[in-house]
């Protein structure tokens, strides 16, 4: 349990500065983004750091003279960051300060870009007008202009030598580097980033946290140096715990959703009884779980659903209903996402408006070879269910007048909509390759997520649904 015991001593001691919890309205600007004018931007941050849910703290259009504005509040410092066409640019805000922004050079996506599911975006900090030398977004680049470096120098030595003999003094400098800086924020995110190079260099099964008992245990949900490296340790923690010594009570816990044993287990593991702290651990190996397939998805959502009720922590209790939502976002019978979209003619169209029939919904490009091979297929299909089945393909299309001579030209009579560059519904579908498709019922609920394709027998499917409807006497038409 090399980095397991040993990482906990190091995620106590980066939790040991107090939090002035106060709130404070955050101002973001700038007047030097003319390349972006029309545009509109949206500041995010993650909602919790376990399912790297997105939150939306501000939506601002660029004005024709290439200024914005706006504002939001915050309770505490968080990392915020924008996506202006191939960018994912970020930054630091504190509760109670000024941002004057200054955005890239403006370079869209391309369509071939929006079409790549391993498409990844240029990374880097946002700039900010008149931040001082001594402002928190200044001192992260420092330290991981520092650090990132060394980092992979570090990686590579322990995996072949097992052990660098530098660390020490690396460390060392790094802190004497930032002896004047006060912030506590960065002062966490500092002993995290070190914590995550000692945790690699440490011999099997060493342990120091019994020496540092008394230090203090706070989660700090919020802060993305402590949260990778509480996500490092806690990797797939249950699959640890089948491998080890507690086998034997991790099962039945598990099996009978037992939310006390199961947190016991975790106690006696760590020799470590603060209940935020094995909580977030727990919720961390139940995440882990269900996508690696370790345990019954039933029992998982069980015991997800106890620590939902009976957390006291507010925010360990939001991170519970990110997961709940992460697991059921999408599943057959929950219900479809909606949406709003243009038509080829400009007309809006929403998803709710198509109640009454199933949607056959369908994610395509004219770009797409595999998309335009299944569309005869769709042809056949609008004119046998026409009666019983909406078909609706969203397009990824930067030229809709193309796209629209193009369905006439062919005759398709279903409806398109368009999706431009800026549409996110294809991150909310889960959208990974062109076509995906997926089945709504009537109701607004997803029947089959996802749906086969048109080559792959969707027909045959769709046939043994209605025939099933039809036996249990369920009217929908």
């Amino acid at each position: 349990m090399r980095i397991l015991k040993t990482g906990v001593f190091f995620l106590l001691v980066a939790a040991v500065f107090p939090r002035s919890g106060m709130a404070g309205k955050v101002v973001i600007t700038s007047d030097s983004a003319a390349s972006y004018a029309g545009m509109t931007l949206h500041f995010l941050t993650w909602h919790d750091l376990i399912t790297y849910r997105e939150d939306t703290l501000l939506t601002v259009k660029v004005k024709e003279d290439g200024t914005f504005e706006g504002s939001f509040t915050l309770d505490e410092t968080v990392k915020v960051f924008v996506r202006p066409g191939i960018y994912e640019a970020w930054f630091y805000a504190e509760p109670g300060k000024t941002y004057n922004v200054m955005l890239p050079p403006r370079k869209d996506k391309t369509m071939k870009d929006i079409l790549n599911p391993y498409f990844r975006p240029v990374t880097l900090q946002l700039g900010i007008l008149h931040d001082g030398e001594k402002d928190l977004n200044r001192q992260i680049a420092k330290l991981e202009e520092i650090y990132s470096p060394y980092f992979y120098r570090h990686a590579r030595q322990v995996l072949v030598d097992k052990k660098d003999t530098t660390l020490k003094r690396f460390i060392q400098s790094v802190r004497d580097t930032f002896t004047g800086v006060k912030n506590p924020f960065f002062t966490d995110f500092l002993n995290a980033r070190m914590a995550m190079l000692t945790v690699m260099n440490l011999p099997e099964r060493a342990s120091v946290l019994e020496e540092y008992r008394d230090f203090g245990r706070k989660v700090l949900f919020h802060n993305p140096a402590y949260m990778e490296l509480f996500n490092q340790i806690f990797n797939r923690y249950f699959n640890y715990l089948l491998h080890h010594k507690h086998k034997s009570r991790l099962i039945p816990a598990l099996e009978t959703t037992g939310y006390d044993s199961l947190v016991g287990i975790i106690k006696s593991d760590l020799a470590l009884d603060e209940e935020d702290f094995v909580n977030m651990v727990a919720l961390k190996g139940i995440y882990d779980a269900w996508y690696h397939n370790t345990f019954s998805h039933d029992k998982l959502m069980a015991l997800l659903e106890r620590f939902i009720a009976l957390d006291g922590n507010p925010e360990i209790r939001q991170v519970a209903l990110d997961i709940k939502r992460k697991f059921t976002w999408l599943q057959a019978g929950t219900r479809a996402p909606d949406f709003v979209l243009p038509d080829l003619d400009g007309q809006k169209i929403p998803l709710s408006g198509m109640r009454g029939k199933y949607v056959y919904l369908n994610f395509s490009s004219r770009l797409s070879y595999s998309s335009l091979r299944e569309f005869p297929l769709l042809v056949r299909l609008q004119e046998r269910y026409g009666n019983q089945l909406h078909i609706v393909t969203v397009a990824l299309e930067d030229h809709p007048e193309i796209l629209k001579s193009f369905v006439q030209e062919k005759g398709y009579g279903w409806t398109f909509l368009i999706c431009g560059e800026t549409c996110n519904l294809p991150a909310k579908y889960d959208v990974r390759a062109y076509p995906t498709y997926y089945l709504i019922d009537p109701e607004g609920k997803l029947a089959l997520s996802p749906a086969p394709a048109p080559t792959e027998d969707f027909e045959s499917k769709f046939r043994s649904l209605l025939k099933k409807v039809r036996k249990e006497g369920v009217s929908i038409f």
